[in-house]
């Protein structure tokens, strides 16, 4: 790879950066007076058209040249001599210790960019830009920005005093507040494309891929591909690998389990100021699903559910007779899924959660895989939480994987979603066949009971202890940008949502040793017990899965015909209604008028106000709840006495007593719900019903199957991270360019996927894993160094200041430099070709690189620091390392 691709070169000094490079004109051009909207998307065609493609290739220079910032570099600018228009421009550079004014001779083939991009600025406009930042500075205020609400006016305030103190004065009538955005919004679209230009190059699933609105989008291939598709490989190793394991899940496990949620606090207000005017598109990649991919999925859904004139003769027939059944594929009688529908907002669609008199952009929905990475969002307008939006996603996520995979979908509102695809045949059916539906363990209290019996994820086969709150945990990462993005553009929005995505991305990532290993105790310790319990009940696996299988079968039956007539129901129901309707009435026109007498009410006081007022009500609450407990132990006392006379019927079960405390921690699985042994037709009660023993080991072995569910998945996962370090580090050669900017960020990654290992390495040793071999891809002596640097920065992680030259930046270079190291004992000391007395060159160097490798390498200070890290059993002479064989770290080539 010795020449660089053409999407990589720069534009030279020597080349026009824009196309209409001419010669001077000989005669005054007309002024032509543009509108601010004209000239803002101008500056947005010229930023991503000319601007951004011609930086990529000198800002990657100066990354390599500066050590990532470390130091300070200059790249050579040359002078050119052309016929363009000469023009001679005074920019003010912003750094972090002083401002100071340069002038650049500018023309279009050397344009000011290119040039303050040389020497390490970056410009606020893109051709006659008044302010220049320092690369350092946007550097911070990116990483600061990802986990502070991203505000540039406090931050340019703050900036200007700051200044002001050390006697610097901004002269320009312009705010500095607008420079400075447009300098961190187009540095922050520079850096995305230079890393995708980079993965481009490298060939490297390491970061985000394009779009999934792009045209050259990688989507699976059908059948003839088992693998999901690129994108998704790069959004989760551990979900979506790209070289299969064989699967150690069976056959009832899905392959790939995600959840569904939406947000309604995540809106965009209407601007009626600007109702015409939308911010243009960045040029940067995006994990919203293209509007008229929703668009035509809605079309769909509306179309599908037209009423159609032969109708539908059973449903009819029952709705008639006011009977109850299960619907064809369903599980679940339709008394139950009507009431989850009544008893969930989200399940209404009518609904309105969001007013779209006030809101353009009404909430998100999102589809998360069970390590909460993010794989798409929807943007909705709708005041409801509509069906088609999950269908959306739904659709696109199976555009994405091959023929085979089947998928577990968690929803707190499943059990409509799969009546509804069901119903109207909104999902074909050889991809309904290979989805397995299941509620949010959080939403599923909320189901009635035989809606929890199929679709509880503790209950249903597969899903293993996946809770399908990733969703809800995401809405909590991001709660912090919902002031600031309530009156954010359209595109502005969508732009800081993807930024704080692959900011939780790179978390997740380093995360993913320690997410392993706790899922695994947490499983091994639930599994455990469940066992013991299980034991405990005396009851064979058999019989406790014929029982199981009876309850189930009982608890999801359909209803009895219902004796009150469809007619009287329907009265009862208007008037309910009707009473419902004036209640909301008087209190919408109560909190009208409250909101008219409070003007601008302060959000924190109505919060802590509602805090009160529930606090208060709970309190209100509580002699009503000792009262109630009291009255339900009495009657359980009747009864108790009532058995021990003789009088109650034959096979009656005496109930369990209550305290108040006891109220707020009871379970689904609780005997106080069934009612055992409490009327005349349960005489022979079923032992699920009757005996707790039974009753217990059916809990205890529930939970046993879902630790093992959860067990098997985990091996698979960690074998999976195995390979994507492999895999990665395999990529990676240093001999693949000559080029000294990519090799730079060669060593760069190889350092940073050999730290990811010393971090994931320790965590998830104990678990199996479902290779035949546990080699990592690093060598010997590379896996040892970046446990033994591991080891190093703990121990100095006590409080002591590091220097630079000591950083992950200056340890780039170890890891590609085995060939020209030797061995001495245990130590692997760089060949300078010259002994201490004559080396030629600069003895403080000689002396910094030597303590640069006692600390550093395989001194015995690393083997002190390895050894009370991962035990004295580690050995790094011998390669023994961790107690595995040499053959699982191969000598580097």
């Amino acid at each position: 790879m010795d020449a660089i691709p053409p999407e990589l070169t720069a534009v030279p000094p020597s080349d026009p950066v824009f196309d209409d490079c001419e010669p001077a004109p000989t005669s005054p051009r007309a002024r032509v007076y543009l509108s601010t909207s004209d000239k803002r998307q101008n500056a947005w065609r010229r930023w991503s058209h000319d601007v951004i493609p011609s930086l990529i290739w000198p800002y990657l220079e100066y990354m390599s040249r500066s050590q990532s910032l470390q130091s300070d570099a200059t790249l050579d600018v040359k002078s050119i001599r052309c016929n363009c228009e000469r023009m001679r421009i005074t920019v003010v550079c912003l750094k972090f210790h002083k401002l100071e004014e340069i002038t650049l001779d500018t023309c279009k083939c050397l344009t000011a960019p290119y040039q303050l991009m040389c020497a390490g600025m970056f410009p606020n406009a893109p051709v006659k830009p008044s302010l220049a930042v320092d690369l350092r500075v946007l550097n911070l205020v990116n990483h600061m920005f990802w986990r502070l609400t991203p505000n540039t006016t406090a931050w340019c305030e703050a900036l200007e005093d700051f200044f002001n103190d050390m006697g610097y004065r901004f002269a320009s009538k312009e705010p500095l507040r607008r420079r400075f955005a447009v300098a961190a919004h187009w540095f922050s679209i520079l850096r995305l494309s230079a890393d995708d230009h980079l993965k481009n190059y490298l060939r490297t699933p390491s970061l985000p891929a394009k779009s999934p609105s792009g045209e050259d989008e990688d989507v699976s291939g059908g059948e003839d591909s088992p693998h999901a598709s690129t994108y998704l490989q790069d959004r989760c190793a551990l979900c979506f690998p790209a070289s299969l394991t064989p699967s150690a899940l069976s056959r009832s496990s899905p392959d790939v389990i995600v959840c569904l949620d939406a947000c309604f606090t995540q809106k965009r207000a209407n601007n009626p100021k600007q109702a015409g005017i939308e911010d243009p598109p960045n040029p940067a990649a995006s994990f919203f699903m293209p509007d008229d991919e929703v668009k035509e999925m809605e079309n769909w859904v509306n179309e599908k559910r037209q009423p159609h004139k032969r109708g539908r003769p059973e449903a009819d027939a029952r709705e008639r007779n006011n009977e109850d059944a299960v619907e064809q594929g369903m599980k679940v009688p339709v008394s139950s899924l009507d009431a989850c529908g009544g008893s969930f907002k989200a399940a209404d669609e009518k609904r309105e959660k969001a007013s779209t008199r006030f809101f353009a952009d009404t909430g998100l929905m999102a589809l998360v895989c069970r390590h909460d990475r993010v794989l798409w969002f929807c943007n909705m307008t709708s005041s409801g939480e509509r069906q088609h939006y999950a269908l959306a996603l739904i659709n696109k996520l199976f555009l994405h994987l091959s023929d085979q995979m089947t998928v577990g979908i968690l929803y707190d509102i499943a059990c409509q979603l799969e009546r509804s695809t069901r119903k109207w045949n909104l999902i074909p059916d050889d991809i309904l066949a290979r989805m397995v539906f299941g509620i949010s363990v959080f939403h599923a209290f909320g189901h009635q009971w035989p809606c929890q019996v199929v679709y509880h994820p503790r209950k249903r086969t597969g899903f293993g202890f996946s809770d399908g709150e990733g969703c809800e945990r995401l809405w909590s990462a991001l709660r912090f940008l919902i002031s600031i993005l309530r009156v954010s553009g359209f595109h502005r929005r969508r732009f800081v949502l993807d930024n704080q995505v692959r900011f939780l991305d790179n978390k997740h990532t380093h995360g993913y040793g320690l997410w392993l290993r706790n899922k695994w105790w947490a499983c091994q310790e639930r599994k455990n017990k469940a066992k013991a319990a299980w034991s405990a009940c005396g009851a064979s696996e058999d019989t406790l899965r014929e029982e199981w299988a009876a309850q189930s079968s009982a608890q999801t039956k359909p209803l009895p015909r219902q004796s009150r007539s469809r007619v009287e129901a329907e009265i009862l129901r208007a008037l309910e209604l009707e009473n419902t309707i004036k209640k909301r009435a008087a209190e919408v026109l109560d909190l009208e008028q409250q909101l008219r007498r409070t003007g601008n009410v302060d959000v924190v006081n109505i919060e802590g106000s509602l805090t009160t007022h529930i606090e208060g009500s709970v309190k209100k609450g509580e002699p009503s709840l000792r009262r109630l407990v009291d009255r339900y132990n009495q009657r359980c006392l009747d009864i108790r006495n009532l058995i021990a006379n003789r009088k109650a019927p034959r096979g009656a079960v005496e109930p369990t007593l209550l305290t108040p405390q006891q109220v707020f921690t009871m379970d689904v699985d609780d005997a106080i719900w069934q009612n055992s042994g409490l009327d005349d037709e349960s005489i022979n009660p079923p032992a699920w019903l009757s005996d707790e023993k039974v009753r217990a080991g059916i809990r205890a072995l529930l939970e046993y199957d879902r630790a093992a569910e959860e067990e098997e998945r985990l091996v698979l996962e960690r074998s999976r991270l195995q390979e994507w370090v492999e895999r990665q580090w395999q990529s990676l050669r240093v001999d693949d360019s000559n080029d000294a900017s990519i090799l730079y960020f060669i060593r760069l990654r190889r350092h940073k996927i050999s730290a990811l290992y010393a971090e994931w390495e320790p965590l998830v040793r104990e678990i199996p894993c479902a290779r035949p071999d546990r080699w990592w891809g690093l060598g010997a002596e590379e896996a040892a160094a970046a446990l033994a640097r591991k080891a190093v920065a703990r121990f100095a992680d006590g409080g002591h200041f590091e220097p630079p030259h000591k950083t992950e930046h200056s340890l780039v270079n170890e890891m590609t430099q085995a060939g020209d190291e030797e061995e001495h004992g245990d130590v692997y000391i760089k060949d300078d070709g010259a002994d201490d007395d004559d080396s030629g060159g600069d003895n403080n160097s000689g002396a910094e690189e030597d303590e640069y490798q006692d600390d550093l390498l395989f001194s015995s200070d690393a083997e002190e620091l390895l050894d009370l890290e991962y035990g004295s059993d580690t050995s790094v002479g011998d390669h023994d390392v961790f107690n595995d064989n040499a053959d699982m770290y191969p000598s580097s080539p």
